[in-house]
């Protein structure tokens, strides 16, 4: 009868310890998904996660007529940021900045990324490109409040350009058509002489 309980003892000790283990792993499985979808520096969704996350949206969109808008925004003159301030001070300066994008991209369904070394994307779920233009302006009115220094750009402190476009997609268009307008907008802005947002009214 010893025997019998002891082992029952055992059993119980065991399934504790295989749930104890099981729930590390889970653990362990969801720190290596948050880390290989977010971004090292900044600690926004990578570039990765973007595209899964805009083929998902686009797929929900098509299915339910919606539109998707998306805004790429490109950090005027960083290069020459990290030319006079050094490149620890660059990092934290784009720290600063993708805080901002996520501040005014707060809804659930919003994806702020970092799309490249100066570039960040925000996916915005049911918004026309109106929508997309309310938010655009605020995030780089909210980048100019900072007033972060920068005497080698023209406007004396950090600033951003961005690209919005905004699109409800069909079957014959993928997602890069969308990209390709928000990134033809950004350029745009650029040559317009940057801190603005230009808008491609069709993708």
């Amino acid at each position: 009868m010893g025997a019998k309980i002891r082992a029952m003892q055992r059993l119980v000790l065991m399934r504790t310890s295989l749930l104890s283990l099981t729930r590390k792993l889970d653990a362990a499985n969801q720190e290596l998904i948050r880390i290989s979808s977010s971004d090292s520096l900044t600690g926004i969704a990578n570039r990765r996660y973007f595209e899964e996350a805009l083929s998902v949206e686009w797929r929900r969109a098509r299915r339910h007529s919606n539109p998707v808008a998306l805004l790429i925004c490109d950090v005027d003159y960083l290069k020459l940021y990290n030319d006079t301030y050094g490149r620890t001070a660059g990092d934290a300066c784009l720290r600063k900045l993708a805080a901002i994008i996520s501040r005014h991209s707060e809804r659930p369904s919003d994806t702020v990324a970092r799309y490249g070394g100066e570039e960040f994307a925000v996916i915005l779920a049911e918004t026309s490109i109106g929508g997309a233009l309310m938010v655009a302006e605020k995030i780089r009115s909210g980048v100019q409040e900072l007033k972060i220094p920068h005497p080698s750009s023209p406007f004396g402190q950090v600033s951003l350009s961005i690209g919005i476009a905004s699109a409800a997609p069909g079957f014959d268009n993928p997602p890069d058509d969308l990209i390709q307008a928000a990134t033809k907008a950004l350029y745009r802005a650029k040559q317009e002489g940057r801190d603005r947002i230009c808008r491609a009214d069709a993708a």
